[in-house]
């Protein structure tokens, strides 16, 4: 480019575009300077080795260009192999008989092998441990243990995220199938949106994702949409223009994924993105690529997408039972709020705006089911057919029961085909909410739609455990035992379960009932460090702490959780 706004200088040289190497190019080239780095690192490079440098680093390094990018690799992967080696020859000396148990000096150095070693060779392991090394990108064949833990990945994924296991199955499928190379290799790993009420695990189940298989959360990568509601925030994505404030800092999203390319990319709450980052997305559901401000093509073929949407919920809970309890927290609001506004709704009631705006929202559903589809109306006979006929058997609970709990493993035969029927009804519905908030080119893009279904009082109480488990850790390290009855656990879950808010009313009733009341007695000293402490419920529905006594151990004091005097009894 300087060459061209030179006059001078293009009128005396001719400008030669030289563009990049192809792969078999790059092999050839590779050939002709692998004996210069086998004399440099004493090994020998097989002709496999350097077809695999040529095909990984054109697949999983981007940003350079070829063959620099191939040589260096093998440069890199013979030095590696040589350090090896040469390691492996100190450990084999034998120690000294004198001198106080030193090692005897070694024959060779680093740089200079044991000429009557065998060459060592370098095969495309360690091309492919090379690679992995710069991007962080498992390109290393499966191994038993990987295997096994590819197998397992389900089992290990709802020991955290309880009551989805359709959400479950399909990200497991989707990490086994780029694992094993049957993806397309231009687009994403996979994409997928999570939608359904708030409280079920969508966020959780990204969490544990990052966990269980890309090895910490800390390769999670979280844009909150509602970040990005206005038009000028697009920008922070891929960075700012030549200019601007920020252009040096480059794009957030950008940025985070050329660092860490092997990644899971979550955008919570997408519906609140401005429609300008939907075009973004566009191209990277279905090229893989982005380019940022600075004109940098950044690769995103080795990311999972993830983008949660609290779309549709209301057609979940009503598919699920939980619309007459919809209903009744409506009708309260709007008892409230006349009592507030005898009067009448004013302009400046949000309480009225709001009832309206859920009461219009369900005369458009209506209308929407009274217009709906031939195929869905045949299913919708199908499901009601087969739950007369569970009532003919099981009797009316046993269907209800079917109907809410659509993924419970414990009905067989029909109860299967009804449960996974009513998903999939719930699912067209959802979709059909997506297709109206959404613009079709963006839905076409994405791999699967997941949707998330409420949580009943048995899920509720697994997720109790897991919580209780976690505060249990943060006594452990305090050197102090917990532990609660189950009459404490019925409690905590009574309080905590709301089928329209999830989990989280859970997590608050524990904070509220558990963790706060155990600091206020961290802080007075009523609990001390080895002790052992049981929380319990007593007859007049008090939270009880049962801990032993400090001047007589044998005496055991049941003290108020929340407040109260403590009573001795032996």
């Amino acid at each position: 480019v300087c060459l061209c706004l030179c006059l001078c200088l293009c009128l005396c040289g001719v400008c030669v575009c030289v563009h990049q190497a192809t792969i078999p190019q790059t092999i050839e080239i590779l050939k002709g300077v692998r004996s210069k780095y086998e004399d440099h690192h004493g090994v020998m490079f097989s002709d496999e080795c350097l077809d695999a440098a040529a095909a990984f680093s054109h697949r999983y390094i981007r940003d350079r260009f070829l063959p620099d990018k191939a040589i260096d690799l093998i440069d890199e992967a013979g030095s590696l192999l040589q350090f090896q080696m040469a390691k492996m020859s100190l450990m084999d000396q034998p120690i000294s008989s004198g001198g106080g148990g030193a090692v005897a000096a070694p024959a060779t150095t680093l740089d200079e092998p044991a000429a009557s070693a065998e060459v060592p060779m370098v095969t495309p392991e360690e091309i492919a441990r090379v690679v992995a090394l710069w991007t962080g990108i498992p390109v290393e064949s499966v191994d038993e243990d990987e295997s096994e833990k590819l197998m397992n990945l389900e089992e290990n994924l709802a020991d955290r995220v309880i009551g989805q296991r359709q959400p479950v199955i399909s990200i497991a499928k989707a990490i086994r199938r780029s694992r094993m190379g049957l993806k397309d290799p231009s687009r994403p790993v996979a994409s997928f949106i999570f939608s359904g009420p708030t409280g079920v695990g969508k966020t959780e189940l990204a969490k544990a994702l990052a966990d269980t298989y890309f090895g910490s959360e800390d390769n999670i990568i979280r844009l909150d949409m509602s970040e990005y509601m206005e038009r000028f925030a697009t920008s922070r994505m891929i960075g700012s223009p030549p200019g601007y404030v920020g252009f040096d800092d480059g794009g957030q999203l950008t940025e985070a994924v050329r660092r860490k390319p092997h990644s899971l990319i979550l955008f919570d709450e997408i519906e609140k993105a401005h429609p300008d980052v939907f075009n973004i997305l566009l191209q990277i559901l279905d090229d893989g690529r982005l380019t940022d401000s600075k004109g940098r093509t950044v690769d995103f073929t080795n990311t999972l997408i993830i983008m949660t949407s609290n779309v549709g919920s209301s057609s979940i809970l009503e598919a699920s039972g939980h619309d007459a309890i919809v209903q009744q927290q409506q009708e309260e609001e709007q008892e409230e709020e006349m009592e507030t506004n005898p009067d009448g709704p004013t302009n400046n009631s949000r309480g009225s705006r709001f009832a309206a705006l859920k009461g219009k929202e369900k005369e458009e559903q209506k209308t929407t089911t009274t217009q709906e589809d031939p195929i869905l109306t045949s299913l919708r006979a199908q499901i009601e057919e087969l739950k007369r006929e569970n009532a003919d058997l099981k009797g009316k609970q046993v269907v209800e029961e079917v109907a809410i709990n659509s993924d419970s493993a414990e009905h067989e035969g029909q109860g299967d085909a009804s449960a996974e029927a009513r998903y999939q009804d719930i699912k067209s519905r959802v979709f059909g909410e997506l297709q109206q908030r959404f613009r079709p080119e963006f839905l076409n893009r994405l791999d699967e739609v997941i949707v998330f279904r409420p949580l009943d009082k048995a899920e509720v109480r697994l997720i109790c455990d897991l919580m209780l488990a976690d505060t249990h850790k943060k006594m452990q390290a305090r050197n102090i035992t917990l532990s609660v009855t189950d009459k404490f656990k019925d409690h905590l879950v009574s309080e905590g379960f709301d089928p329209i808010y999830g989990a989280r009313p859970l997590r608050r009733a524990v904070k509220r009932c558990l963790e706060d009341s155990l600091a206020e007695r961290l802080l007075s000293g009523d609990i001390l460090e080895g002790q052992a402490v049981e929380v319990d419920v007593g007859q007049q529905g008090d939270l009880l702490c049962k801990l032993p006594s400090v001047d007589d151990p044998s005496c055991i004091r049941y003290q108020l959780l929340v407040s109260g005097a403590p009573v001795t009894m032996r």
